[in-house]
């Protein structure tokens, strides 16, 4: 069995990541910045993808730590805005942060938005849930999340988003184990050819 399952996997070629628009829609992640907090804390950066990182300084506005030092009339970089939701993305308009809040960050408390990741070409819904207008830099909101990756049954190793060799180890350390996490088929509660199967399915497919 473990000469078959290690020549199979041996054999998946995996696929590049597909490239395209992805839309996260509802309100699944909460996210705040208490007054005072140091903004180059990864504690207080909202670490979207590897590109965009949301924070803000103890004044001014959001901007992308990931990719400028602090806020300034494009902030945050990489991104666009735009009053709305994603239902509605064919009929909204993106602009800077600072022009799609008309400059008063305040005014769009409860506010529906969206933010689109222009690297990343990912809209989000996000909504504003409270600014300190006054030095501090506190703000909070909530946003969407990304869906569910068909590929996490696979991504057994730490998980990390990337299908790799190390996790065709780390599967057959957990087949061999009979850990539930590798009864993919079903699950069963019987770990055989038909979960081995299944990870080759997953692994095979790669990542979104």
């Amino acid at each position: 069995m473990w000469k078959i399952a290690i020549v199979c996997l041996a054999g998946v070629v995996v696929g590049a990541p597909a490239l395209g628009q992805e839309v996260w829609g509802g309100y699944g992640v909460s996210f705040a910045k208490p007054d005072g907090a140091d903004w180059t804390l990864e504690i207080n950066q909202d670490r979207i993808t590897e590109n965009v990182w949301i924070t803000r300084r103890d004044s001014g506005g959001l901007f992308n730590f990931a990719a400028e030092p602090q806020f300034g009339p494009g902030s945050p970089a990489d991104t666009a805005w735009a009053v709305g939701t994603t239902a509605d993305l064919g009929t909204l308009t993106f602009e800077a942060w600072r022009d799609a809040v008309m400059m008063c960050p305040p005014c769009v408390v409860d506010v529906a938005m969206v933010v689109h990741l222009i690297t990343d070409d990912i809209y989000i819904d996000i909504r504003m849930t409270s600014w300190t207008s006054t030095d501090g830099g506190g703000f909070s909101y909530e946003r969407g999340q990304a869906p569910p990756s068909a590929c996490n049954g696979a991504d057994v190793a730490e998980p990390r988003g990337v299908l790799d060799f190390s996790d065709v180890v780390g599967f057959l350390v957990l087949f061999g184990g009979q850990d539930p996490a590798a009864d993919l088929a079903a699950p069963t509660g019987v770990f055989d050819i038909s979960d081995v199967v299944a990870f080759l399915g997953l692994f095979g497919a790669g990542c979104p």
